[in-house]
């Protein structure tokens, strides 16, 4: 349902590990890779991206955009598999305190705020009447005499979602996701740190805030010496470790690196 996956956009967290295989994968394809024992196929990091497509781009840009996109799908399914492990065994989970400490530097007067609808604020009573113009919108395709049953299925379900979130706190709702947002901000920041402290090296500057670069090059070459992950075909073994081993990022000082990664950088305002 188009309307209510719009207004609960907002709403959904995405973040690097969160991944699933096995029952979505093809049952046939080029295994190029396996993380932590299960197969990664060409057709897993080769999926079509329609930011890619279309008449806006011209060859060279599409083509750039392609490389982007297998590198960012590869990437989140062997760097992310990766990192989500160690995260478990390191216990780098936020806090509840460290969560509300972020939020209180972070949120301030947002905190009660509801859903933006067009750059304005959306109460309750609005979320509401929203859902219901797509009720009766649902409601006169249903009328329609020449809909197949499949598409008269599908309308009925559309109704019985929207139904489901007339019922939701919109308020409450936006709460408890921007609460997900921001423990993923911190657990991005404790990974960072950790992994800082055992492989130290170069920082570089990333708008989502530092990156302990080298750090991440020596993890992943302990954990592919460990046996976790292992990429079999040579073009996407370099489309993988490009980002990792590049000399073209920017890179801090030693010194302004290390107070990056030692101090939160939403408790910092500027690294001197």
């Amino acid at each position: 349902m188009k309307t209510v996956r719009l207004l609960f956009g907002a709403l959904v967290i995405v973040a690097w590990g969160n991944l699933a295989y096995g029952a979505d994968q093809p049952a046939s394809g080029k295994v190029i890779a396996t993380v932590l024992g299960e197969d990664i196929l060409a057709s897993d990091v080769e999926k079509s991206d329609p930011l890619c497509e279309g008449d806006q781009l011209n060859g060279p840009q599409r083509q750039s955009c392609v490389e982007s996109s297998r590198r960012e799908r590869i990437t989140a399914l062997i760097f992310g598999a990766l990192l989500e492990q160690y995260r478990r065994e390191n216990n780098l989970e936020p806090t509840d305190r460290e969560i509300q400490d972020f939020s209180r530097k972070l949120d301030g007067s947002q905190e009660d705020q509801d859903v933006s609808k067009d750059g304005k604020q959306l109460s309750q009573e609005d979320y509401v009447k929203e859902l219901e113009k797509s009720q009766a919108e649902l409601m006169r395709e249903l009328r329609k005499e020449n809909l197949d049953k499949l598409k008269r299925k599908e309308l009925k379900e559309e109704l019985e979602e929207i139904e489901d979130a007339k019922k939701v706190n919109v308020a409450d709702a936006l709460r408890e996701a921007r609460k997900k947002v921001n423990a993923q901000f911190i657990l991005a920041c404790k990974t960072n740190q950790s992994l800082y402290n055992k492989y130290g090296g170069r920082v570089i500057f990333q708008q989502a805030g530092p990156e302990p670069i080298d750090a991440y090059r020596d993890f992943l070459k302990d954990q592919e010496s460990k046996g976790n992950f292992r990429v079999y075909d040579e073009e996407f073994k370099k489309l993988f470790w490009g980002y990792f081993v590049s000399e073209t990022h920017t890179f801090f000082s030693k010194e302004d690196g290390e107070k990056a990664m030692q101090t939160p950088w939403w408790e910092m305002d500027q690294i001197k």
